[in-house]
């Protein structure tokens, strides 16, 4: 399931991470200036954050 749904076995790191993205989101927040503070503050580059949000706010199927 994990994999039909594009999940990775490491995500579990992200979710802190995606709900202060979306957080930052609903005030107004841009999408490249959230990615870019998030980047700084967790210590990773700007496409891990990109790749970790996609990923992470999909819905998943056959559950």
């Amino acid at each position: 399931m994990l994999s039909e749904n594009e999940i990775c076995r490491d995500d579990w790191r992200f979710v802190t991470m995606y709900e202060e993205y979306l957080r930052m989101r609903s005030h107004g927040m841009k999408y490249a200036e959230a990615v870019r503070i998030l980047a700084e503050d967790y210590s990773v580059g700007r496409a891990t954050i990109e790749r970790a949000v996609s990923r992470l706010g999909k819905e998943l199927t056959n559950c």
